[in-house]
C-alpha cells in the first residue's frame, strides 16, 4: 500500500495525487504504517514531497523509494 501511494503521489494526473494528499491525514495511514513497520512522519514528509514535485523528478524518486521498500 505504501508503494502504490508514491506511485500516486508521482503521478502526472492530479486525480492520482489527490487521494494520496487526503490519505496524509487520516487515522488509516498511520495504522498502515504501523503494520508496514514504517515511522509515519518520514513516509508522511516523502508523500507530501512527491505530490509537490516537478512529475518527472516525482517519477524517478518513486521509482528508487519503491526499491528502497522492497529491499527491507
Amino acid at each position: 500500500m505504501i508503494a502504490q501511494a508514491f506511485r500516486d503521489a508521482a503521478s502526472y494526473h492530479k486525480h492520482d495525487r489527490l487521494p494520496v494528499a487526503r490519505w496524509l491525514v487520516h487515522d488509516d495511514f498511520e495504522v498502515v504504517c504501523g503494520l508496514a513497520r514504517l515511522e509515519p512522519q518520514p513516509i508522511k514528509k516523502i508523500l507530501a514531497e512527491l505530490i509537490n514535485e516537478n512529475p518527472v523528478r516525482a517519477f524517478v524518486m518513486s521509482k528508487v523509494l519503491i526499491q528502497e521498500l522492497d529491499n527491507l
